[in-house]
């Protein structure tokens, strides 16, 4: 088991138990405390874990933004902006790529805040189209960050239609920060795995695809 499927599997670890010990996984990986340490740095730097005394806990709750290096580990065919995105579609004959500026997040490999949001208020948009941290029936479109949400409603604003392109796993998840209702949303477009209650409820509030 190398350094990275080491992580992944304590964070399985934590998912179940929300606590782990340095001691306990020395035995099950067959490492020092000193390479744990390391492990423990690296989940925390992405803002995914809080080392305690002798382990580590996981960071959990609605204002946990987790970063892209994680998310493209879960769901590498779901990833639906960054400058990995950017890189793709500049790659395409005819388009013309616009860079948004604004605060760069290493961890999100993307820009947001207020430079953000006044360079976008210049412009109308024909089609946004935006991914999720959350989607939820009762509270609609949510980031665990107040930066990301702001930076998405004036997007929003700015646009005359709005997509929101989601893997399954985000639907009925709600975070910190409402972005938008359901009703804003012009379609949602998810695989499907989905649950079909749950595109029902969304259907009678907005245009909804299941594809995949």
């Amino acid at each position: 088991m190398n350094a990275r499927q080491r992580r992944e599997d304590i964070l399985r670890r934590l998912q179940d138990s929300r606590t782990v010990y340095t001691n306990a996984l020395c035995e099950v990986y067959g490492v020092s405390a000193m390479t744990l340490r390391r492990d423990f740095s690296r989940l925390e730097a992405e803002g995914l874990i809080t080392t305690i005394r002798g382990g580590a806990a996981l960071n959990q709750g609605n204002a946990v933004l987790h970063s892209l290096e994680l998310r493209q580990r879960r769901q590498p065919e779901e990833l639906t902006a960054s400058l990995d995105a950017a890189e793709i579609l500049s790659q395409e004959k005819g388009n013309r790529l616009i860079i948004v500026p604004g605060v760069y997040v290493p961890a999100l490999r993307g820009a947001s805040g207020q430079m953000t949001a006044d360079f976008m208020e210049r412009f109308h948009v024909d089609w946004l189209f935006l991914g999720a941290n959350g989607l939820d029936t009762d509270y609609g479109l949510t980031s665990p960050d107040y930066t990301d949400a702001e930076t998405k409603r004036v997007l929003i604003r700015q646009a005359r239609r709005t997509v929101v392109a989601t893997d399954s796993t985000k639907l009925g998840q709600s975070y910190f920060e409402r972005i938008a209702r359901l009703e804003e949303l012009t379609r949602v477009v998810t695989d499907n795995h989905a649950a079909p209650d749950i595109l029902e409820t969304m259907r009678q509030r907005t245009e909804v695809d299941s594809v995949g």
